[in-house]
């Protein structure tokens, strides 16, 4: 009851690259039951404390805190999660750590605003006002060209080479000129690499045509 207006304000995107074109900058945090070595998963609140933690230190300008849910019957799947920030699951007490998906936003919601007051009553008065965020658009087809040139496959499917990295560079919320250096680095190495591709396969070519001569000789 009395929602109706804050329906008619939601946007919807109909997948993720439709969502990072439009909401490219900020922080996002996905939400799952299951932790594992594989997925480095913390408390919500520990997860937003240390968000807010890196922001202030890098004094980046304010951008949104993006809290990620997955289909309430199985949740977030290993690409979704590559798109996150960091993993965090709801403190839940006992054997069946699951709820259904309204009241895990909800839970969700009140865990962030607690952690939100507590971290901008500890920080500098300059930063209290709004949640900080670092701007973060993720070169993936930059990074998946510097795997292929590397030699990589992108095709297997279970702990790929590239949702690693990708995991790997978001949860190190990087700044923006982190960011920067690191694209400049995957872009000289990636020219680097094809370059001695084309010359390496040149050289097989023209070796496979030396061997076919004396044959044709004969």
């Amino acid at each position: 009851a009395g929602a109706q207006e804050w329906l008619r304000q939601a946007r919807i995107y109909n997948s993720w690259n439709d969502f990072l074109i439009n909401e490219p900058e900020g922080y996002r945090v996905a939400l799952t039951r299951r932790v594992g070595k594989r997925r480095l998963c913390q408390p919500l609140g520990d997860a937003i404390s240390d968000i807010v933690g890196i922001a202030a230190a890098t004094e980046s300008l304010s951008k949104p805190l993006d809290l990620i849910f997955g289909p309430e019957a199985d949740g977030l799947n290993a690409d979704d999660l590559g798109f996150a920030n960091r993993i965090a699951y709801l403190p839940i007490p006992g054997k069946f750590a699951s709820l259904n998906l309204s009241q895990a936003v909800l839970l969700a919601l009140f865990v962030a605003h607690q952690a939100l007051e507590k971290s901008n009553s500890s920080s500098d008065i300059s930063l209290q006002k709004e949640f900080l965020a670092t701007s973060i658009r993720f070169p993936e087809a930059l990074l998946k060209r510097w795997l292929v040139a590397m030699g990589f496959s992108l095709e297997q499917r279970r702990m790929s080479s590239y949702l690693v990295l990708r995991r790997l560079f978001m949860r190190s919320c990087p700044t923006d000129y982190e960011h920067y250096v690191l694209e400049s680095v995957l872009q000289q190495s990636t020219r680097k690499h094809e370059e001695l591709n084309e010359i390496r396969s040149q050289e097989n070519s023209q070796s496979a045509l030396l061997k076919e001569v004396p044959n044709q000789l004969g």
